[in-house]
């Protein structure tokens, strides 16, 4: 958490200190947060991938940097990730 790390997001270094954890690089995470600055925004200018959980169909203001994924709630990524999951990768 962001009180062993003696930072706390949107700083990249707390992204990198749990990609390290992870032992993944940062392209290969998928930060999935409710906060468009702290979460996904911070996650992606530190080089992970951004899942933005709008619960309450707030408006992106971030013309540069868009979402890799957007969904209303929880369940609805944890059902994205199932049917992917189910298709077979090449």
């Amino acid at each position: 958490g962001s009180r062993e790390h003696g930072a706390a997001k949107p700083a990249a270094s707390i992204f990198h200190a749990a990609c390290d954890r992870l032992g993944v690089p940062p392209a290969h995470v998928l930060h999935v947060g409710d906060h468009v600055d702290m979460d996904v925004v911070g996650a992606m200018q530190a080089g992970l991938r951004g899942c933005w959980i709008n619960r309450v169909e707030h408006t992106w203001n971030h013309p540069s940097l868009q979402p890799d994924l957007q969904f209303d709630t929880l369940t609805g990524l944890a059902d994205w990730l199932d049917a992917d999951a189910s298709v077979p990768h090449a």
